[in-house]
């Protein structure tokens, strides 16, 4: 038989790279290599065994020529001519060479030799061992081969190459062979099918997958087994039919197949996949009943279902359960609970689960590390994620590119821009190249902190290391520059995209809209939506509300309406932001009684207001001067269970100064201090400004605020001719101090001597009654070292003694103390009793 075509070149190849060394022939054996029994005295028999003897002598002479000769052809020639040499023979050689190419080399060398011809068996071994080896086109050249020669190859055969394309992932031609073979009245074995199902639910073909297995329940000879349901059951899960891979598992019980732990756990993960996480425990439930029990990755399944709703309250009971029926969480369970901790923010519960980690004998991996260094950057604490990667290398841990991005982005975020740059420095040094997401990172970082041009030039960078940008980086540049309102240099970079060819998504235009909607120019804004919406790039909610806030926060709300309108033809649902922005506009028009309305609609529609909705709204009705009705929406929004933020406190703190009413804006004011809610510049200038506007009324008012303990504060020192923002910066440091917050008060002291405004005996007397309060005694020295003169003494003991009648319990604190026997060492007690006993007798005070 001739060397088939396309076999010299590769026959070649393999000659070439042989020893040169010629090894010796061996000798051909007579001894058995199978014991004789004993009771086999039969010479026919002893003939038979002789004859085996003598051709796997041959076998064994042949491989070790071809193993070990350069020149084997010619050596083989003289030494098989007298010899009978059959396919069979053949085979043996081939499997004992252990030698794809070897092998393949004697297969078409004997081939051509005088007398032998190759036979279907012999050629389907062949192709077996092609398959097996992946050599794909030297098996299809002898399988079209044994076509022409009218040669069926073996089902053993046709099920190895099915097996071999399918691992491959070349599904195509595995379905080919597959049909061949049924073509051929065969079915490929069961191992074989369960490999082409697999390939074919990873290539997301799972419809073809429920034919291939709908044959085999038809067939005898493949009939599926419990591997071939869950590879079904796998493919259904991962497109969402859980309903129908839990029907074909009934069908398998149905058929007498008993309840499997394997299918329950793919078809919990299916409905966790779904987010139908109840379904799942259902399941789980049932799968008990059933006698079923449950696995680490039944739980582990669970769990990470739990925390990809947020859930994170019941994982510890499922953890808590499943030590109970004597499993112990793995690597995938901590990990996915620390994880999950980590993207609420709750990054103290994460280290606490990581501590009980290698307390148990869990050892953390790389992942667990990636997760908290990123939830820790996320939260801003730097310090704690840099300590981690210090313990991580002591356990052997090498920081990967995902530890080093975390890092970078951390430092973005929160504007340390140099260490950003460091720690880029540093992933090279460590071997981990610069990818276009570290980069994507770094400009994120620089835009957000309004640093563009650094962020262009880091592109810059990126090109000249050939990495090319993608969209999103370029969508981060326009994004940056829209901020800062160079929105020409915006629609350059835009054009630079198109003409690099790239295809600008509804995220490039919403960015250009927005930047135009922030500038209040709505003619370009509406421009490039209407050109949006030409290209059939639809702008999605987000486009829509941008427009929405451009319109409103100009006062134009019919076109704002009009907007809304268009969103609904469109089946685009109004969410929370929309009508925010709405009821915000109508506020900021002065038409609050529309945005009532539109609160009201909101609620009836299913959408929740949140702390911005009644912020603005609150804003509104202060606005109008309506205070009654904005208390009234304040207590309503605490009963719903919102927390004010900095902006509710001041836009209330503001109508209440605005309307003079000093003693309700003090008193919301002490309550944001307690509800632990900062107060910004905003908060303090509408303070300060309201008190000061409020000392024009002192007059007709000062006999009610006395009573009240702010009032009182305010107007004595008022009365006594304080300058009036002088007295409106201490009434606000003494309620800093009074609930404790020190530091705050103290940078309060400071701005107020930038401001040309000296602290005085007031001031020091809140100051000293705060440190008091926090046991800082240490630093009250400072306190009396600013405040040597006595008259500023007599001030701040006066002073701290209606501190003690307004905010103590009518007795003497430990600052008022600390005064008098601080001036009776510096000035005698004589001179500060005897100035009270004048003082108290004028105001009849004692």
């Amino acid at each position: 038989m001739r060397l088939w075509p396309g076999m010299n070149r590769h026959i070649l190849a393999v000659l070439q790279s042989q020893k040169s060394s010629i090894g010796p022939i061996k000798g051909a054996t007579c001894t058995s290599k199978r014991s004789i029994g004993d009771n086999t005295n039969s010479n026919k028999n002893c003939g038979k065994e002789l004859k085996r003897d003598r051709e796997w002598a041959l076998v064994d002479e042949v491989c070790e020529i071809v193993r070990t000769q350069q020149q084997w052809q010619e050596t083989l020639k003289l030494r098989l001519s007298s010899a009978s040499f059959r396919p069979n023979d053949v085979i043996l050689v081939l499997k004992r060479l252990e030698n794809i190419d070897l092998s393949f080399m004697f297969f078409n060398w004997v081939g051509q030799q005088k007398g032998f011809r190759h036979n279907r068996h012999l050629c389907s071994a062949m192709l077996s061992m092609l398959a097996t080896a992946r050599m794909f086109s030297e098996a299809e050249l002898i399988l079209e081969n044994m076509k022409n020669q009218g040669w069926n190859p073996t089902v053993h055969a046709l099920s190895d190459l099915t097996s071999a394309y399918s691992q491959a992932g070349l599904i195509n031609k595995a379905l080919d062979m597959f049909l061949y073979t049924k073509h051929l009245g065969f079915c490929c074995s069961a191992f074989s099918c369960n490999t082409l199902l697999n390939a074919l639910v990873r290539g997301k073909q799972v419809n073809i997958a429920q034919k291939i297995y709908g044959e085999m329940l038809e067939s005898d000879r493949s009939h599926p087994d419990n591997y071939s349901v869950s590879i079904v059951v796998r493919g259904l899960c991962m497109e969402g039919r859980v309903h129908q891979a839990r029907e074909l598992i009934e069908d398998v019980y149905a058929r007498g197949c008993l309840p499997n732990v394997i299918f329950y756990n793919k078809l919990i993960d299916g409905y966790c996949r779904m987010g139908e996480v109840q379904q799942a425990f259902r399941l789980f439930g049932e799968m008990i009943k059933m006698g079923v029990l449950p696995t680490e990755t039944t739980y582990g399944t669970l769990i990470n279902g739990l925390c990809k709703l947020g859930n994170m309250n019941e994982t510890g009971k499922i953890m808590t359960e499943m030590v109970k029926g004597g499993l112990r969480p793995n690597h995938f369970i901590y990990n996915t609970i620390i994880d999950g901790c980590c993207k609420q923010g709750n990054t103290s519960e994460a280290i606490k689960l990581f501590d009980s980690m290698v307390e148990k004998g869990c050892a953390p991996d790389v992942v667990t590390y990636n997760s908290l260094i990123n939830g820790l950057c996320n939260g801003g604490e730097m310090e704690k994620s840099l300590k981690l990667i210090d313990e991580m290398l002591g356990r052997g841990l090498a920081p990967t590119k995902l530890t080093y991005t975390s890092l970078i982005q951390g430092h973005c975020k929160h504007g340390n821009m140099p260490e950003a740059t460091n720690l880029l420095i540093q992933m090279l040094e460590k071997g981990h190249e610069r990818d276009v997401v570290t980069y994507s990172v770094l400009i994120h970082g620089l835009c957000l902190h309004g640093k563009v041009n650094e962020g262009f030039l880091v592109r810059y960078k990126m090109v000249e290391k050939g990495l090319e940008p993608d969209i999103q980086v370029y969508n981060l540049l326009i994004s940056g520059l829209c901020k800062k309102g160079m929105l020409s240099d915006a629609k350059k970079v835009m054009i630079e995209m198109l003409e690099k060819g790239f295809i600008l998504d509804d995220f490039t235009y919403v960015t250009l809209i927005d930047g135009y909607c922030r500038e209040g120019d709505m003619g370009e804004a509406t421009k490039v939506f209407n050109f949006m919406l030409e290209k059939g790039i639809e702008p999605g909610i987000i486009g829509y509300n941008a427009v929405i806030k451009g319109y409103s926060n100009i006062g134009m709300m019919e076109d704002a309406r009009s907007f809304v309108e268009q969103m609904v033809k469109k089946q685009l649902i109004p969410d929370e932001i929309t009508f925010t922005t709405l009821i915000d506009g109508y506020c900021k028009a002065n038409n609050t009684s529309e945005a009532t309305k539109l609160l009201t609609e909101m609620v009836e529609r299913g959408r929740t207001p949140d702390v911005v909705t009644y912020s603005a709204l609150i804003n509104g009705y202060c606005k109008e001067g309506k205070m009654q009705s904005a208390l009234a929406l304040f207590e309503e929004m605490k009963e719903m269970g919102l927390v004010p933020n900095e902006v509710t406190y001041t836009t209330l703190i503001n109508g209440y100064c605005k309307d003079r009413n000093i003693a309700e804006a003090m008193e919301v004011f002490d309550e944001m201090l307690q509800k632990e809610c900062v107060p910004n510049e905003v908060t303090y200038h509408a303070l300060i400004t309201g008190l000061c506007k409020a000392r024009t009324t002192q007059a007709e008012h000062s006999e009610d605020n006395l009573q009240m303990k702010w009032g009182g504060i305010f107007y004595t020192m008022l009365k006594e001719n304080w300058d009036h923002k002088t007295a409106a910066y201490n009434t606000v440091i003494v309620a800093l101090c009074l609930r404790k917050k020190l530091q705050m008060a103290f940078k309060l002291k400071d701005k107020m001597s930038a401001e040309g405004f000296q602290p005085d005996g007031v001031t020091y007397a809140a100051l000293l009654r705060g440190l008091c309060e926090q046991n800082k005694i240490n630093d009250v020295d400072k306190i009396f070292s600013e405040a040597l003169h006595k008259n500023m003494l007599f001030i701040a003991y006066r002073y701290s003694i209606l501190f003690d009648l307004y905010f103590g319990e009518g007795r003497p604190s430990k600052a008022t103390l600390l005064l008098n026997e601080n001036s009776d060492r510096k000035y005698g007690q004589s001179i500060i009793f005897n100035d009270l006993e004048k003082e108290g007798a004028a105001t009849g005070t004692e």
